[in-house]
Parts: C-alpha cells; sequence; structure tokens
C-alpha cells in the first residue's frame, strides 16, 4: 500500500549504497552539463570570432551579450549574432552598439510578427541608402510591428520607395509631378546629397494628404 512504499523510499534513500550511486549519477550528469556547455561555448566564440573579427575582450563581450539576447527571447545564437553583424557592417557601427539596439528592438516589441531578425539581416543596407540610422531603422521596425502591419510590408515599401526614386523612371516622374513635386529638382538634390530619400518619402505623403485618399492620383503615386 502507499504506506509501504513511502517506507521502502525511506529506507532506500537511507541505503549508503544507494547514496552513492545517485551521488555518482549526480556528479555524471553535472559533468555531461559542463561539457555540453563548454562545447557550446567554443562553437559560440568561434562564430562570433569569425564572422566579426574581434578578439581577446572584445570578442567575450559581444559573445555574451549575443547569447544572452537569444536566451532572453528565445531565439538561436546564430540567428542574432548574424543580425547584429549586418546591423552593425551596414550602418557603420560597432557590435556593442549594434546588439543594444537590437535588445532595444525586442523590448520594443519588434519581434510581434516573428520576423524582426529576419528583416535585420535583410533590410539595413536599403534603409542607410534611404538617409535612416541604425536607431530610426529599429524605431520604425519596431513601430510598425506595433501597428500591426503585416509581415514586413512597412519596410518592404521603403525599401520599395528608395530603389523607385534612386532609379527615377519617367513614371515616377509623372507621378511626382501629379502630386506637385519637380522631380528633376528631386534628383539633383539626391545625386548632391542635400536630401534623401526618405526625406523625398515623407515631401510624398505630405503632398498625399491633400488629396482623397481614393483619388487615382495616389493610386498611381503610391505604385509608382
Amino acid at each position: 500500500d502507499r504506506r509501504q512504499r513511502q517506507m521502502c523510499i525511506r529506507d532506500s534513500l537511507s541505503n549508503p549504497y544507494i547514496l552513492t550511486f545517485l551521488g555518482i549519477a549526480g556528479a555524471g550528469m553535472a559533468i555531461k552539463w559542463w561539457y555540453d556547455y563548454n562545447k557550446g561555448l567554443v562553437e559560440a566564440t568561434r562564430q562570433t570570432h569569425e564572422l566579426t573579427g574581434l578578439t581577446g575582450d572584445a570578442l567575450k563581450e559581444f559573445r555574451n551579450e549575443v547569447q544572452g539576447t537569444a536566451d532572453t527571447f528565445g531565439k538561436e545564437f546564430t540567428e542574432v549574432l548574424q543580425s547584429a553583424n549586418t546591423l552593425a557592417q551596414q550602418f557603420g557601427i560597432s557590435q556593442q552598439e549594434a546588439i543594444k539596439l537590437v535588445q532595444d528592438g525586442f523590448i520594443a516589441s519588434a519581434d510581434a510578427s516573428g520576423q524582426y531578425l529576419d528583416i535585420l539581416r535583410e533590410y539595413p543596407g536599403h534603409f542607410k541608402e534611404a538617409g535612416l540610422s541604425a536607431s530610426q531603422f529599429i524605431a520604425i521596425t519596431a513601430q510598425s510591428s506595433k501597428m500591426g502591419i503585416v509581415s514586413d510590408k512597412a519596410v518592404d515599401t521603403i525599401k520599395e520607395a528608395n530603389l523607385k526614386l534612386r532609379e527615377m523612371s519617367d513614371g515616377t516622374k509623372e507621378a511626382l509631378k501629379e502630386i506637385g513635386l519637380d522631380a528633376n529638382k528631386i534628383q539633383t538634390e539626391l545625386a548632391n546629397g542635400s536630401t534623401t530619400t526618405f526625406e523625398v518619402m515623407q515631401k510624398v505623403s505630405g503632398k498625399l494628404n491633400d488629396f482623397e485618399k481614393s483619388s487615382p492620383v495616389v493610386a498611381e503615386a503610391i505604385s509608382n
């Protein structure tokens, strides 16, 4: 019965041979955990060095930040590492600054759609080219996620607008003219660096507010 089972368990735990066996088993589990931990640490260090070129204390500090971020937000170490490194390389900032921004994005719910790290690996170059900073990129990504914009549509819109404004096809020129913007002037300003494509996007957005949302002019401007 239940009482007899409890007595058997109690007697077993008081048996010195049983206690010795449990001690050995516990030690074995601890050794395995320590072995696996160190094996993972060595691999994480190798990946970090190969991707970033960091060494010494800077390598350890960055690796620990990446691992801590991955553990905290339930992500793979390699994904966080690649995302932070891409952010650093594309925006010309340090790896430490990059991982802090990655963490800020997580805290700001940028991963609500589950695609935050994918966005960090794919879009930084387009945002940099559009004239945005790394912190602005993270802020826009987080804000679009909070607004419930499906998937990566918000950041993809900025990417496509940047490409179309730089290419400046006849269709884009005509669309800009229809909403009251001078395409030739914009091209000159983009070429001499006095404006950025993101600033042009803001001007376009302001002009579109002067029209009805259902207006063909708005549809044409958004399309081109």
